[in-house]
Order: structure tokens, then C-alpha cells, then sequence
């Protein structure tokens, strides 16, 4: 979960999806150009990016489990539910066509500078 301190750095408290898988890409991508300024290897593929967030979901699981076994009120559990649906419409979306959908905004930045 540390490499979300981050995101939790500049958060937004009431993002939407679309928000919130842009600010994931932003952060992972701003994350491997440190890395390549520090001389290792950076994942410009975004390969990794699908295993963080699968390792979210694990925990996420596994924490509304130890809620729903302590608590018996559906908002903890809610909660938690909705950080995973967020954790899943990140992992669908890098791995789909909305990454590259996300290049039209990023028009000006290909014509001369």
C-alpha cells in the first residue's frame, strides 16, 4: 500500500473514476521517470502498474472480511466495496483502450515546441 503515499499526498476525496484512473497513470508514470533520473529501469509499459493494483484488491478483500466480521452495518463494508470497484476500474482501464483514449487531451504536446 506504500506506493499509494503519493496519491494519498494530493487527495481527492470525492474523485470520479475517470479522475482517479488519471491520477494513477500520472502518479506511476511520474514514479518511472525518477527511476530513470536514478539510473534504474523504468516501466513506460505500465507492466507493473496491473500488479499493484491486483495486490490493492487482495488487501481490500481481505480487510472488508475482518470488517464484516467485527461489524455487522453494511457503510464499513460499503466503503470498502467502492475502494475496490475504484481499484478495479483502474486495472481495466490501463489494460484497456482508455489509456490510449487519454492521448487526444495531450494534443498540443505533439505539435513543435
Amino acid at each position: 500500500m506504500d506506493k499509494l503515499r503519493p496519491m494519498a499526498y494530493t487527495h481527492l476525496p470525492f474523485a470520479n473514476s475517470g479522475e482517479t484512473v488519471y491520477r494513477v497513470l500520472g502518479t506511476y508514470l511520474l514514479a518511472q521517470y525518477f527511476l530513470y533520473k536514478d539510473g534504474l529501469t523504468p516501466d513506460w509499459d505500465l507492466e507493473n502498474l496491473q500488479n499493484i493494483y491486483e495486490d490493492i484488491r487482495v488487501v481490500n478483500k481481505s480487510f472488508s472480511e475482518r470488517v464484516t466480521s467485527v461489524i455487522n452495518k453494511d457503510a464499513g463494508v460499503n466503503a470498502l466495496v467502492l475502494l475496490d470497484c475504484f481499484a478495479i476500474a483502474a486495472t481495466m482501464t490501463i489494460s484497456g483502450a482508455s489509456v490510449k483514449s487519454l492521448k487526444k487531451i495531450f494534443k498540443a504536446y505533439f505539435g513543435r515546441f
